[in-house]
């Protein structure tokens, strides 16, 4: 937002770990999840995965839809591969087998995780989201079964409480939509507003994530870690504290529990919900963070991060075990011209991704194109399209594409991943599961290699 071009570092594993550091010098009874995604795109670096698990003491993981999006190319199940090797449990609480109608009994993986911590039992459910059959191919899924959210958090949190669990905690690489009408009436990002976690009305219910949330029973779930659609939530519902955060590592997000002495009973007047937490590498003065999406601010002096009260200095030691992370120098973007010559594309739809994913090409009527790309550049998204179809004649926007007029009676193929797909409604408009038998893994970044590629056509949905 300035004038001139400045640069400034988020996340990193050195980082992460010193925050988390922090925060388990302040509570000493700290248990760390992850809700799904966890599997690098290029398997080679699983190795490099699993370290970063172990060495950040996560407690439980569940899949994602990206890590269930396909075979490797041996036909091995990436998940499965992954749990063989893992020292964190992999939690697969809803996905069976065929064959045996049981539950998966890959190594490493476990239908539920139950964690004693001072005393007190906490037990971990992981859970791959309802809309999996229409967000991953087919043949990612052969053999296997998925069972519905609600009836596996039924029978398997019943199971935990039977065992003593006296705090149930929910993971699942689903999202939810919370504080959108704020936003677009403060005319604030989403992620500088839905500070109130007890409002009603902040979050879009209507979602899966929300018609789930008010079917469970009161008093089963205490916790629902969410995930996928990169948006903050920090809210109470039908008397859950649900948390997400950012994308790629950019934030963590917790949450406080309390516990009465004598009964061991969850207080939840005593439950306090915080707002992500942003892996500044450093904070702007002006701001006392790492936010940069306020125009207004000149973002030039910077100080040190700090978290709750302690100065934040990253971990050298991890930083050089973990240095195929940060050494970006042989690895650039793909040349949009290259990426669109491949994949036959007129535009590219990327929001900043994982970076390695699978490509799917949607095909969108130029009329309704006109419609998102006009709603995305109303909300200063329009970063998000290249390259860019927006053009200012004097006070009036105009779309081209191609160096064309977008033209309402055509139809456009837009090159997207398969990280978009989930996290945009509307893009789902544009899919049938049908379509996606068959996907491409690849890469933003890399080379662009001339071979033929077999990429999901979605067409629009009737």
């Amino acid at each position: 937002h300035n004038k001139d071009r400045l640069h400034i570092e988020i996340g990193g594993v050195d980082f992460l770990a010193a925050y988390l550091k922090t925060l388990r010098e302040k509570f000493t009874n700290v248990i760390l999840v992850d809700s799904g995604d966890i599997l690098p795109g290029d398997p080679a670096e699983y190795k490099l995965a699993h370290d970063f698990y172990a060495t950040l003491k996560y407690d439980a993981v569940t899949p994602g839809l990206t890590d269930l999006s396909s075979r490797s190319s041996r036909g091995i199940n990436p998940v499965k591969k992954f749990a063989q090797d893992s020292e964190i449990p992999v939690l697969t609480s809803n996905l069976y087998e065929l064959k045996t109608a049981r539950g998966v009994e890959w190594k490493g993986t476990e239908q539920f995780h139950l964690k004693e911590v001072n005393g007190i039992k906490v037990g971990i459910i992981g859970l791959i989201p309802d809309d999996v059959s229409t967000l991953t191919p087919l043949d990612s899924r052969v053999g296997l079964y998925v069972e519905s959210m609600l009836q596996s958090t039924l029978h398997q949190a019943r199971r935990l409480r039977s065992l003593g669990a006296q705090v149930v905690v929910v993971l699942t690489h689903q999202g939810l939509d919370c504080g959108q009408e704020i936003a677009e009436a403060s005319k604030l990002p989403l992620s500088k507003v839905n500070f109130e976690p007890e409002k009603d009305g902040i979050c879009n219910l209507k979602s899966p994530l929300g018609a789930y949330l008010q079917r469970l029973p009161a008093r089963l779930v205490d916790v629902v870690v969410a995930g996928r659609n990169h948006k903050k939530i920090a809210n109470r519902i039908n008397g859950i504290s649900v948390i997400s955060g950012f994308e790629s590592g950019k934030s963590f997000s917790y949450i406080e529990l309390s516990l009465e002495e004598k009964s061991g009973k969850l207080i939840p007047e005593e439950t306090v919900i915080h707002q992500p937490v942003m892996v500044c590498r450093e904070f702007f003065k002006e701001t006392s963070d790492c936010y940069t999406e306020d125009p207004s601010i000149d973002h030039r002096e910077r100080i040190p991060a700090k978290f709750l009260g302690v100065q934040i200095e990253g971990d050298q030691a991890l930083k050089k075990k973990f240095a195929q992370f940060f050494d970006d120098s042989s690895v650039g973007f793909h040349a949009e011209t290259d990426l669109l010559k491949k994949y036959a594309a007129d535009l590219m739809f990327n929001p900043g991704t994982s970076g390695s994913t699978h490509f799917v090409v949607l095909e969108i009527p130029g009329r309704e194109l006109s419609h998102w790309l006009e709603l995305d550049f109303n909300k200063e998204e329009s970063y998000l399209w290249t390259p860019s179809p927006f053009f200012r004649n004097g006070d009036t926007l105009e779309l081209n594409v191609a160096g064309s007029p977008l033209s309402h009676q055509r139809t456009y193929k837009i090159l997207t991943d398969l990280e978009s797909l989930q996290n945009r409604v509307w893009l789902r408009k544009y899919i049938t599961s049908g379509n996606l038998v068959s996907m491409t893994q690849d890469s933003w970044k890399g080379p662009v290699d001339s071979d033929e590629v077999n990429v999901v056509s979605a067409s629009h949905r009737q």
